[in-house]
């Protein structure tokens, strides 16, 4: 296989073969980092744009890359899409060779936030619009149980319309930032909540990148982040500040805050930015909502049926089994266990007895019967013994494999 750095130049063409397209030409370099370089590359036969992630010279034999589990994260991530209007979609993968990954993105012409704050681009009339479309991304994403864990104003692109994308879903995943030299940290320290800094980032739920939107909205307000409107250099002074005695119940600081288009703000970000997550907002739905606006809900893959209905599917979206379809089929009263072999017999990431349906009339409930890797529902982990309603079209993580429940209608 031909050494991928011979096509990193502007007008190489290179043969990609991702979905449907097959050759595409360089047009420029866009960003660096990291394990990976993004292009811009246009289709040669239909012109069409595109960004191109390549992730390259992975060293198996690293420590750092064992550690991160970087190869099944590059595959799980990319396989899996976030059907979002505020959320760059990753359209597909090829495996160059053993130590080079392509992931192929929808192109979007934006400017970063984090730019446009440096440079007080924005007016107080185009934030609302931003905070809006910067939560509904995330809360999408958070609906197909994947966690972004490095939500940060670069991370976000605002085009000259307005329109806003999160970018790097599941690829902050392995964008990994070593900050000691006795554990791996995903994430910007500033922007990284408490628990993942005391604990590493696999303790990451919805409640950390809560926290990292807090920031950002206090930044996109204020103009600076808090540690910034603080004087902090380093994590030492946040450490001081969690410290103090009275403990600090928040991580920021909102006496001189004021945000005169959004009243509700103050309070909403030193809800998000609570220094336990337990005690921080619960969902990036109830921000929203806080804010007064209602969150969409994403679609389903296939529409509803009309009428009355008592075929629930999941069907499978990645993993080692993808597009399969498990009928869950229960009787009212009923419950159904299931697992690694009704899901995907080889994926171990899945308890043999994972979760359990049940059902109780036209509707049916999801509990997590103590399964190692846990379930999640709506981005939210279930808690053993506690069911909640699964409704159609709902996004479920069990384990590493992402799957929807529909209902369908059977010939």
């Amino acid at each position: 296989m031909t050494d991928i750095n011979q096509y990193l130049f502007t007008g190489a063409r290179l043969p990609l073969d991702i979905c449907s397209v097959g050759e595409v030409r360089v047009e420029e370099l866009v960003g660096s980092g990291g394990f990976g370089v993004v292009c811009r590359v246009t289709d040669v036969e239909d012109n069409a744009t595109y960004a191109l992630k390549i992730i390259r010279n992975i060293n198996y034999s690293d420590e750092e890359v064992r550690s991160m589990q970087l190869v099944e994260r590059i595959r799980r991530e990319a396989a899996v899409a976030i059907p979002s209007p505020h959320v760059i979609r990753a359209l597909g993968i090829r495996e160059w060779d053993d130590s080079t990954f392509l992931i192929l993105f929808e192109f979007f012409q934006g400017r970063s936030l984090g730019e446009l704050i440096l440079e007080g681009a924005s007016s107080d009339k185009q934030k609302p619009s931003v905070i809006r479309q910067i939560l509904q991304g995330v809360a999408d994403a958070h609906q197909c149980n994947i966690i972004h864990r490095d939500l940060k104003p670069d991370n976000v692109l605002v085009g000259q319309d307005g329109t806003v994308k999160v970018i790097d879903f599941g690829l902050a995943k392995f964008g990994n930032r070593r900050i000691t030299t006795n554990g791996s940290y995903f994430g910007t320290l500033r922007y990284m909540a408490p628990e993942l800094l005391l604990g590493g980032s696999h303790l990451a739920e919805t409640q950390s990148d809560i926290y990292s939107l807090g920031h950002i909205l206090y930044e996109l307000v204020q103009g600076e982040h808090f540690w910034q409107h603080a004087k902090w250099r380093s994590v030492e002074d946040f450490a001081a500040y969690l410290g103090r005695v009275p403990t600090p119940a928040a991580a920021i600081d909102l006496s001189d805050f004021e945000c005169d288009y959004l009243p509700s703000l103050k309070d909403t970000i030193h809800e998000m930015v609570r220094i336990q997550p337990e005690e921080r907002i619960a969902s990036v739905d109830q921000v929203l909502e806080r804010l007064g606006w209602k969150s969409q809900i994403l679609p389903a893959m296939v529409p509803l049926p009309s009428g009355r209905f008592h075929n629930p599917v999941l069907i499978v979206e990645s993993g080692l089994n993808p597009h399969a379809r498990i009928v869950v089929g229960i009787a009212d009263g009923g419950q159904r266990v299931v697992g690694r072999n009704e899901i995907s017999a080889l994926d171990y990431t899945i308890s043999r007895r994972h979760a359990e349906f049940s059902r109780k009339g036209e509707s049916y409930f999801l509990e997590d019967v103590g399964s190692k890797n846990g379930t999640l529902l709506r981005g939210q982990l279930l808690e053993p013994g506690r069911a909640k309603e699964v409704r159609h079209g709902d996004r479920i993580k069990m384990g590493e494999v992402y799957l929807q429940f529909v209902f369908l209608d059977f010939d």
